[in-house]
């Protein structure tokens, strides 16, 4: 079948802005189609069709907004757009799954088509505060979703991770995008042997701040006697460290030699942040101090109880 001419598709997609329903997306759609109607509908088509810094799962995502994302994902794929602005995925724990299963499913799939183009910019994901009212997603269903825009077998070039709230898929997560993380950012978690071993997958971890955090109850593998020095032990890219744990007095507190081990171990640390035990005797709680600006720990071993006078305590 012959082409329409080009004047023709142009009255046609002028129309199109004028009376449809939602003609910038319309347009886009066409402009998609093929190099014919995109050389005349790409230019009725608003340069800031996507503004956001970020993709949004939550549940206000409907038709619309499944249907914006699979666009932007297109758009990239073909390189009509370049959206260097775009920066992070964001979940809400506040998802009603029941109600809004099939559109939670589909703008997941959507975002996961977002996250294969690997835009240059997208390196984040929050994953916000859960709601623990009983209407809104269990950790297993925000699992699903997860799987679903970070399959099995593909690499998400994320780097850096935050999780308030949300100890259950913490570990499930850095599974999926563990290799390529450098900052991780965690608030309320549990500190147990499953989180330490998939924490200590992450072998080009720079920052890793956990806060909040709690000892494992009955029925969770507890993380074993020196869990923070075998933690720094397997993050040899560490220069950040801040481990706080709400019960310290029950777990893994770090020992005066824990702490010299740290530090030999850790080159570049510049800020840590741990619960010390009674063998640190000028500070029995939860320590922050700074090893230095020089980027290496030259001496730091030797002097160590000059360190320890210069310990702020929190």
């Amino acid at each position: 079948m012959p082409y329409l001419p080009p004047e023709i598709l142009s009255q046609i997609f002028r129309l199109l802005k004028e009376t449809a329903q939602n003609p910038d997306l319309d347009l886009l759609a066409a402009s998609l189609v093929c190099t014919h109607w995109c050389a005349e509908a790409w230019p009725l088509v608003p340069p800031d069709l996507f503004p956001d810094r970020s993709l949004l799962l939550k549940d206000s995502s409907g038709k619309d907004a499944i249907r914006r994302t699979s666009l932007l994902a297109l758009c990239l794929r073909y390189e009509l757009i370049q959206c260097d602005h775009l920066e992070s995925i964001e979940i809400h724990h506040e998802l009603d799954y029941i109600r809004d299963r099939d559109n939670l499913r589909a703008m997941a799939a959507a975002i996961h088509q977002v996250v294969r183009v690997q835009s240059p910019g997208l390196r984040r994901i929050k994953i916000h505060p859960q709601n623990y009212n009983p209407c809104y997603l269990r950790p297993a269903e925000m699992i699903e979703l997860l799987d679903v825009i970070f399959p099995p077998g593909e690499v998400a070039m994320l780097t850096e991770l935050t999780i308030d709230r949300g100890s259950e898929i913490t570990a499930h997560l850095i599974e999926r995008v563990g290799p390529t993380l450098r900052d991780i950012f965690l608030r309320g978690f549990q500190f147990d042997a499953l989180l330490l071993e998939a924490l200590g997958r992450c072998r080009n971890l720079e920052c890793l701040s956990a806060s909040d955090g709690w000892l494992p109850g009955p029925g969770a593998r507890p993380a074993p006697p020196g869990a923070v020095a075998i933690l720094a032990a397997a993050l040899p890219n560490l220069t950040t460290l801040r481990i706080s744990i709400n019960n310290w007095e029950g777990g893994p507190r770090v020992s005066n030699e824990q702490l010299r081990e740290i530090v030999t171990r850790l080159p570049d640390l510049k800020h840590l942040a741990v619960g010390v035990d009674l063998t640190l005797a000028c500070l029995p709680r939860a320590a922050i101090f700074p090893i230095g600006e020089r980027g290496d720990n030259h001496g730091i071993v030797d002097h160590l109880a000059s360190v320890e006078a210069n310990i702020t305590k929190s």
